[in-house]
């Protein structure tokens, strides 16, 4: 199969990027968007949290009043495997355009430049099972921690009291807050077969993504004078204004 353009396969590693940065962006942010049910009187749980911008859903449940929660929820969970797999997959894109550059020889030689990222960040072997983990339903294990997410934990504490709501058969969550404050929430990356922490997602899977800086720079894939290349400089590379200076 010949090879893309060079432009083209640049202009899909900007995207990709791009990807990336919004969706480490998206789950740094607290909840912090709210709906307040009719009727419900000052100062008892009215606002609901909005996990999504769908209408509201009555969940019947279990109704408690802590100030931590962790649940199962998959929206939440989902998306960071969704951020795992975008950082793994990454190197597909780092792999053409090595051919695509003549930094590589041949295919072979890409693949081996590329993947040999991977094997000096534990990281982003950890991203790497994730993402087949996600995808296949297991993974190759190649940080040898059998790594996967933990409940989410979602610290209420400046909400309360509260209503919590959880459907156990069909997962459905609804939390009530008395006070709108914005909810930080976290997961951890936890190893089989023993459920040990092994750290917090969102630093764990940055750490993953970091790695590939030294090789982007190497490889001079943002060397151009394109304003979008300049916007990712100014992220990826703070007070370079251009990426290279060999």
């Amino acid at each position: 199969m010949p090879l893309p353009p060079k432009d083209h396969v640049l202009i899909e590693i900007r995207q990709e990027l791009r990807s990336i940065i919004r969706l480490h962006d998206d789950l740094s942010k607290p909840l912090s968007r709210f709906e307040t049910i009719p009727g419900r009187p000052d100062g008892t749980p009215r606002h609901y949290i909005m996990f999504d911008m769908n209408p509201r859903r009555i969940v019947n449940g279990l109704r408690i009043s802590p100030k931590t929660i962790s649940l199962p929820n998959e929206r939440i969970r989902d998306s960071f495997f969704h951020y795992a797999k975008a950082i793994w997959h990454l190197k597909d894109r780092l792999v053409i355009w090595a051919q695509v550059t003549g930094i590589a020889r041949d295919l072979k030689n890409a693949k081996s430049l590329i993947h040999a990222i991977p094997g000096g960040c534990l990281e982003l072997r950890i991203c790497t099972d994730l993402a087949n983990k996600k995808k296949h339903m297991q993974n190759q294990n190649r940080s040898g921690l059998k790594p996967d997410l933990s409940e989410v934990q979602f610290d209420t504490s400046k909400c309360v009291p509260i209503e919590l709501y959880f459907d156990g058969a069909t997962k459905q969550q609804e939390i009530l807050v008395t006070i709108p404050s914005p909810i930080g929430y976290s997961l951890n990356v936890i190893t089989d077969p023993d459920q040990t922490v092994f750290g917090n997602a969102i630093e764990v899977m940055k750490t993953g993504f970091n790695s590939w800086l030294p090789l982007i720079d190497d490889m001079e894939v943002l060397a151009d004078d394109n304003p979008e290349t300049q916007s990712l400089l100014r992220i990826l590379f703070p007070g370079k204004t251009t990426c290279y200076s060999k």
